[in-house]
């Protein structure tokens, strides 16, 4: 299977899940070459990419995404479906869990 997924002429459409992070930078998508990123290779991205991890400054970090989204939309190597399509179910017993969008079981128990 990693294989075949790894192959980009083996693709007309990727469909794939990730967890999302609020920092651009976190974003699986934004590796180079990959299957979750569609493959995206972008000198655009990388350069921006670049210049917000060089950026020390939050505020001109942010006025570099602006670039980093620029790109994003003229590219567009991705499409975003949804947000949180996974089936989670827990018995009534289950007590503390706050059904966070990562299984987290700390402080959590069963009664």
């Amino acid at each position: 299977m990693l294989s075949r997924r790894n192959n980009s002429s083996t693709w007309e459409v990727f469909i794939t899940a990730y967890s999302a992070y609020s920092h651009p930078l976190a974003q699986a998508y934004m590796a180079n070459d990959a299957p979750i990123s569609g493959w995206w290779i972008s000198d655009r991205r990388d350069q921006a990419l670049s210049r917000i991890s060089a950026e020390p400054d939050i505020a001109k970090q942010a006025e570099i995404v602006k670039d980093l989204q620029r790109a994003q939309w003229d590219e567009i190597p991705v499409i975003k479906t949804g947000e949180g399509f996974s089936l989670y179910g827990s018995t009534g017993r289950l007590k503390g869990y706050g059904g966070q969008l990562d299984y987290r079981f700390w402080n959590v128990w069963n009664e």
